[in-house]
């Protein structure tokens, strides 16, 4: 999957914040039914109103500030997609999280050794 540039001018191209988002979900094997949430730790924005939002969105991801704010985030199952910044450029980033595995209790007897790094270890 591709994600096309529209071109403004000579001197820059816009991406849409919608297709960049579904780009990002398709490489992760998600797609936009799969979003649970959309906001920040403010609040929460409806996920209609938001798309329609983001397909009106057109913004220059290498413009030299960012445009899209920092703080939105795109919740589901196990990952949240979140902004990042860095020199001009800005993109979407995927934290994945692993869930807890509620089909196997572990016997833990400690939560703390200096030479286990894994919590079936300190059984």
């Amino acid at each position: 999957m591709h994600l096309e540039k529209r071109q403004k001018s000579s001197d820059y191209e816009l991406v849409n914040l919608f297709a960049e988002l579904e780009l990002v979900l398709a490489q992760n094997g998600k797609i936009w039914s799969d979003v649970r949430a959309v906001g920040s730790a403010d609040g929460f924005i409806d996920l209609a109103k938001f798309k329609q939002l983001a397909e009106a969105t057109d913004y220059d991801n290498d413009w030299g500030l960012y445009e899209v704010p920092l703080d939105l985030r795109v919740e589901l199952d196990d990952m949240v997609l979140v902004r990042r910044e860095y020199d001009g450029k800005e993109w979407w980033e995927a934290v994945k999280f692993r869930l807890v595995n509620l089909n196997r209790e572990l016997d833990v007897k400690r939560l703390k050794d200096a030479y286990r790094t894994d919590l079936k270890d300190l059984a």
